[in-house]
């Protein structure tokens, strides 16, 4: 299999799609490759790093080599439908290389990798990750604690974050655990510009990124400038230089110039809350 049937199927754009289907790898070259893809990931990327353009190798190797997170994905008992929405995480990164480049390839090799290999999956419109607390946290008289397993929440970028979705999303992850893995899981935990309490003063109480942070319980923030990256796709200490072109743009370009800054925030909830 070569991946095309998949490149079509997850959407990703007809331009990328035949430069992948002229491409082709020596069959060792891509055997070691992907050796090291599951052995040693960091010996993979500075291997793959070689190739002449790195960038769209990796993406006709993962594309390829999806077929096996397929099989995985079979072997558990899983939807195929499921992987199809995990493996469109490959689509998003190939977009966010075009739009950010105006090339074709994966510019994001990390992320997509960990769906691959099952370490993270998509249920609906949110992304789920396996994990252990790291720390002890209280919030409104209930604690987790460190060494507890909980489920890390990741916001794929798409379609609209709408409650209903998030809502759906949340209330399916941990039978889907339970059903799949036998593992009980009773907190979730998110960090994320998304949960910045400083978007109360950027955005309308409606706002579908407020309505978001609802089912969580800060417990920490911490300065960054994700929001940048996420919003105008890239960083700079020229404020001026950002778009204007969405009202979220704007405001955040305002709010920037004005001396504002929209920090980290770090937020748990518990699944037996969601109403």
């Amino acid at each position: 299999m070569n991946g095309i049937a998949l490149a079509k199927q997850i959407g990703i754009r007809p331009e990328t799609v035949s430069l992948i289907e002229k491409f082709s790898m020596d069959a060792e070259r891509e055997k070691q490759l992907k050796t090291l893809f599951y052995e040693d990931y960091q010996a993979f990327r500075e291997e793959a790093a070689k190739e002449e353009n790195a960038n769209l190798a990796v993406l006709y190797l993962y594309l390829k080599w999806a077929e096996d997170t397929r099989e995985k994905y079979r072997e558990i008992g899983a939807d195929e439908s499921m992987f199809l929405d995990a493996m469109r995480d490959i689509q998003i990164w190939t977009e966010d290389h075009y739009v950010k480049t105006g090339g074709h390839g994966i510019l994001d090799w990390g992320w997509p990798q960990q769906l691959m290999k099952l370490k993270v999956f998509r249920i609906g419109r949110l992304e789920f990750e396996p994990a252990v607390m790291w720390e002890d946290i209280e919030v409104n008289g209930k604690k987790v604690l460190k060494g507890e397993n909980i489920l890390g929440v990741h916001i794929p970028a798409g379609e609209k974050l709408s409650p209903e979705a998030v809502k759906e999303s949340l209330l399916r992850a941990p039978a889907f655990f339970r059903k799949h893995y036998g593992t009980e899981y009773r907190a979730y935990q998110c960090g994320s510009w998304l949960l910045s309490p400083d978007l109360e003063k950027l955005l309308k109480p409606e706002s579908a990124i407020l309505r978001f942070q609802e089912y969580f319980t800060l417990y920490a923030v911490k300065p960054s400038r994700q929001a940048e990256e996420r919003v105008f796709l890239k960083i700079t200490d020229d404020y001026e230089s950002y778009p204007e072109d969405t009202s979220l743009r704007k405001n955040l370009k305002e709010y920037l110039l004005s001396g504002g800054s929209v920090r980290n925030g770090s937020g748990i909830g518990f699944f037996e809350d969601i109403g």
